[in-house]
């Protein structure tokens, strides 16, 4: 009894470290060294929330910024931050509404809008989120399934053979959400996109060794989709996302991201349901 009790200890005490305790050493390192001078980062959902923080860390560190989301205003803005705090970054926006990705020609019209460019970072952050299930509608669902999905899977297809066939390495991060790690009743839709964005992030890990691949799985964060909820026990700004998250690139395989974040993953992974309350 006492070999089991202490089996199941140190299985715990793997989990904690690796999950919690271990990335708060991480750092970004020098990612221009890693990834390469004068290459491009395109970051999809670029115009508010996590993307926006991508596209103005990964300028900070030196790389030139594809924003694509569908509001050209919103875009331009962050375009100009950029401009006004790096004015050696170079940007490009391509205005998507992902919503139309099942339509023919549209990923080809991306495609089409990213030739000559040195790509190596891409960031799968585009999403959409709605409470509840037999209140949406059958067009909202869809839309959903959509945006979530359809994005992350054509662009990281379309990208992975230029990818991986960079001297520098490249990377491709993924944003999914802690959803992705236990079902949510009251957005089961939403969930289920999540589980999509990280087992297809994680499946492909093995697979190129030349491109380092990570799923974020955040809780709450402060953006639009979780109408601006200030910072507490379980949320946190999408700074706090993004730091972590490039921190833990070629690192992990998957991280819940902030410090408060992981440390929910980790009750969730490791505590009885009835304590968490996480069904």
């Amino acid at each position: 009894m006492f070999s089991i009790g202490l089996i199941f200890l140190s299985l715990h005490l793997h989990r904690v470290l690796k999950v919690v305790i271990i990335p708060m050493f991480f750092s970004e390192g020098d990612m221009i060294s890693k990834y390469g001078e004068n290459t491009w980062a395109i970051i999809t959902g670029a115009s508010a929330g996590i993307g926006r923080e991508f596209c103005l860390k990964l300028a900070e560190k030196g790389f030139n910024i594809v924003l694509m989301a569908r509001d050209l205003g919103r875009m331009k803005n962050v375009e100009d931050e950029i401009r006004m705090k790096y004015p050696q970054v170079e940007t490009k926006l391509i205005v998507s509404d992902f919503k139309n990705a099942v339509k023919d020609g549209f990923f080809e019209g991306i495609m089409e809008q990213l030739v000559g460019l040195d790509i190596s970072i891409l960031v799968n952050n585009v999403g959409m989120h709605f409470k509840g299930f037999e209140e949406a509608s059958v067009q909202e669902i869809k839309n959903l399934i959509i945006v979530n999905c359809i994005p992350h899977a054509v662009l990281t297809r379309n990208l992975l053979s230029q990818l991986q066939k960079r001297e520098k390495r490249s990377a491709i991060i993924d944003i999914s959400s802690i959803g992705a790690t236990f079902p949510r009743s009251h957005s089961p839709i939403y969930s289920a996109t999540k589980v999509f964005n990280d087992f297809l992030s994680r499946g492909i890990q093995d697979l190129y060794s030349n491109i380092d691949v990570i799923s974020i799985r955040p809780r709450f964060v402060m953006t639009q989709m979780t109408n601006f909820k200030k910072p507490d026990i379980n949320t946190v700004l999408p700074e706090d996302v993004v730091v972590n998250s490039l921190a833990s690139l070629g690192k992990m395989d998957a991280t819940a991201g902030a410090l408060k974040h992981r440390f929910t993953e980790w009750r969730y992974l490791t505590l009885p349901s009835f304590i968490t309350g996480f069904k």
